[in-house]
């Protein structure tokens, strides 16, 4: 006697089960990032990105302060 094969009930839906898929891709392809990278190469990788980041968010409060001081000024 053979058991019935086992689906996943979301990967029987169409739709559903490619939106699903693509996401389970993406989110593996985010885990992977940096993987083929020397240890010393991504800690200066990350050093920049989050100085980057940090920077970028920086330059948004001011934007929006400037904003913010234009439009009292009206």
């Amino acid at each position: 006697m053979t058991q019935p094969e086992e689906t996943d009930p979301v990967s029987s839906i169409p739709v559903l089960g490619a939106i699903f898929a693509g996401l389970s891709e993406a989110f593996d392809a985010l885990l992977s990032i940096g993987a083929d990278m020397r240890p010393e190469v991504r800690a200066t990788a990350k050093k920049v990105v989050i100085s980057a980041i940090i920077v970028t968010q920086i330059a948004a409060q001011a934007a929006q302060l400037a904003t913010a001081s234009v439009r009292r000024m009206k």
